[in-house]
Order: C-alpha cells, then structure tokens, then sequence
C-alpha cells in the first residue's frame, strides 16, 4: 500500500480509503449491505493496510458498527470523520457553531468507542458563523487531544483561503486537507480547489472516483443518460452522454492494452493527478474491493493519460499550475 503525507501534515494516509456510508449504510438504512459483508470489507482494508475508514454524522449507526468491527484495532486504523451537517438531535442544521461543532464531535467519539479522532473534517461553509468562532472551537478539540487533524468539505477555494488565513492570523491549527468529489467525469475542482491545494499545501481527498460507478461500466450504452440524471443531483459539472461515452470509449482501448478494468483504470488516473492524496471508495463485495486495490499496481503511460484527459476534457478554462518551469494541469481547451 501506498502512503502520502496529507498536506502540510505529519499524518500519512493510505491512497485508498473506505467509504463507510457506502459500505455500512448511510441514514437510509435501506442502503446498508449485510453486515456480515461489511465486517468482511474492513478486515480486508486493515489487512492490505488501506485502513482509512471515513464516516460522517449522517449516518451514526455506520459509526456505531464500525466500532464493533474494528473492536480492539482502534491503533490499527485512521478514522476521518465528517462531522458539522447535523446538531445533536439529528435534524439538518448546517452550523458549523462551536456548541454544534463540539457537540458533534464528542457524539462521534462516543459512537465510535474511541478518545480521538485522526481526522475531523466540516463539511459546508457556514456563512451564519464567523470563522473565528468555528476555528478556535476547532483548536480546542486538538487542544483537548479528542482530534488529531482537521480539514473541510464542501467549501470553496476562496473560502478554505479565508480558513487558512484566519488559522494563520491567530496561531490555530489549519486545515491539512479538503473533500470534494474528483473523476474523469467531474473536474470542476481543477479550476480553483486542486490550484489552491498545490499553492497552500492542502491535501486533496477524493470521493466519487468512480462517479457512482457509471466509470466502471456498470450501466452500459443504454443506461447512461438515466445513471447521468442520478449524478446531476450532486454534482455542479455539466454532464453530457456523449463526453461520458468519450471516456468510457477511451477507458475500453486503455483496458485492451493493459488488460486491467476500467474502474481500475480511473482510479489510477485520479492517483496520477497531483495534490490528491487519498481517494475513499466504496464496495459491495470483497471481490469489487480487492479489484480497486489492485489498481495501486498500475501506472499508466503518459500517452494513455493524455488520451484519458483529451476524452474528458471539458469547455471552460483551468489556470495552470507550475512548479518551476513543469506544468502541473494544462488549461483546458476553450475550443471544445
């Protein structure tokens, strides 16, 4: 297993994480597989040492269950842990307050069975509460030892500079890493969130790799346009079935060569981008899980990722981002 150092941190991270909303359910419990498959998973993962487990506040009982499980492999594992989305009772709150905020981190650690968190990240910017407030309650936690790390989702570029700005102005821990979701088919963070990371040093973890699982080919030709609806819902990109079949085109020609799956294929495209440090995925058997690890061993060719990137590219400018004299993201093409 590979390990990267999550932004300007100490804390290194497996390139692969489990997604523990996909795996134990998220608050539909309809979702949830047998949990005797999930137990399966995690022990797998700590196994092949992709022992970063993410959970979030909307599904506690994920937590719950993932404690059970882990049992007496607490030290074994890194748990991130979203958490800012919901009060205490539940309900929908999107507060990133200091009550809330606190509030939400002690019910997760008591869920988990656990003293402290590796990773808290706070999902949403929260324009009704001043950074300051959120940040010093943040510092707090780590003051306390109940958190590790800490790092957002869902925010803007302009809004996690504003974090790290008032981290830096008051001498508080900043945010290490960020969590958005990244694929072939969505690369609307290459246009300010992944530069933004490269210059300040923020990790980037990914979700959605697989883009629900229309880049592994699970829907076929005909099941595009009704898997692409699905995706609108959360994602700001502008979907087309044409570009996907582009990609997922280009995706069979690179597995014939390589004789690797295309799921495989772009999760190894996403590994090769740089500032992502850790990409969280999901699985529904041990079989779909050992397939995704074994995408570690792949390394495409520089043609194979130019190709990958030409049938994804999409129609509105990236500014580039250079270390030197080397291009880290070319701007997109605006005659697409």
């Amino acid at each position: 297993m590979q390990f990267r150092s999550l932004g300007a941190s100490g804390l290194k991270v497996p390139v692969l994480a489990l997604s523990l909303a996909k795996v134990l359910g998220s608050a539909d419990r309809k979702t949830a597989m047998d949990q005797r498959i999930a137990a399966r998973l995690i022990d797998i993962a700590i196994e092949q040492d992709a022992r970063l487990f993410t959970v979030c506040d909307a599904a506690p009982s994920a937590q719950t269950e993932l404690a059970r499980i882990i049992g007496k492999r607490r030290s074994q594992v890194l748990i991130a842990a979203q958490v800012g989305r919901y009060n205490h009772s539940g309900d929908f709150f999107h507060s990133s307050s200091r009550p809330n905020l606190i509030s939400a981190c002690e019910q997760t650690l008591q869920r988990l069975s656990t003293d402290y968190l590796d990773l808290l990240l706070v999902q949403n910017f929260d324009p009704q509460i001043p950074l300051e407030e959120s940040l010093s309650a943040l510092g707090s936690l780590i003051g306390s030892g109940k958190v590790r790390y800490i790092g957002c989702g869902g925010f803007a570029a302009w809004q996690v500079m504003k974090a790290l700005a008032v981290s830096e102005r008051n001498s508080w821990p900043r945010f290490i890493a960020q969590q958005f979701a990244y694929s072939l088919i969505t690369r609307d963070c290459e246009r300010e969130l992944l530069p933004m990371a490269a210059d300040q040093n923020v990790g980037a973890m990914v979700y959605g790799g697989l883009a629900g699982g229309i880049l592994a080919g699970n829907y076929g030709r005909s099941g595009i346009v009704s898997a692409l609806a699905d995706q609108r819902s959360g994602h700001s990109t502008a979907l087309s079935s044409r570009r996907v079949s582009a990609i997922i085109d280009c995706l069979e020609e690179i597995a014939q060569e390589t004789g690797c799956s295309k799921a495989q294929i772009a999760l190894t495209w996403l590994l090769q981008r740089p500032t992502v440090s850790s990409i969280a995925v999901g699985a529904s058997c041990a079989e779909q899980l050992e397939a995704n690890l074994a995408a570690l061993d792949m390394r495409l060719a520089d043609d194979q990722m130019a190709r990958l990137e030409m049938a994804s590219d999409q129609p509105y400018p990236v500014a580039a981002i250079r270390s030197g004299e080397q291009a880290l993201y070319q701007p997109y093409s605006l005659t697409g």
